[in-house]
C-alpha cells in the first residue's frame, strides 16, 4: 500500500510539472504574438486617415449607408450637401 501512495505522489508531482510547463510554454507565446500586435484603431488609421474620433466615424458611416442607395440624382446631390449632423438627423428619422 504504501508504495501504491508514492506512486500517487510521482504522479501528481508529473502532472504539476507538466502544467507549469504548459503554462511557461503559453507565456512565451503570448508574448510573441503581444511583440507583433497592432490596434485597431491603429490599423483603420492608418488605412484611412481618420483623424476624428474612431467610434464616431464609424457609428455615422453605418448610419448614413442608405444615401448610397437614393436613385433620383437631384435628392441624392440635395442630402449629400446637406451638413453631417442634418443627415445623421434625416438618418434617425427614416431609420428609427
Amino acid at each position: 500500500m504504501n508504495n501504491r501512495d508514492k506512486n500517487v505522489k510521482n504522479e501528481l508531482a508529473y502532472f504539476y510539472a507538466v502544467i507549469k510547463n504548459m503554462d511557461k510554454k503559453d507565456l512565451i507565446k503570448q508574448s510573441k504574438i503581444n511583440k507583433y500586435e497592432i490596434s485597431l484603431d491603429e490599423i483603420l488609421y492608418d488605412q484611412f486617415s481618420i483623424t476624428e474620433d474612431m467610434d464616431k466615424h464609424l457609428e455615422e458611416q453605418n448610419l448614413l449607408n442608405w444615401i448610397e442607395s437614393i436613385e433620383n440624382p437631384k435628392l441624392y446631390e440635395a442630402v449629400k450637401n446637406l451638413s453631417i449632423d442634418d443627415q445623421v438627423f434625416l438618418s434617425y428619422i427614416i431609420k428609427y
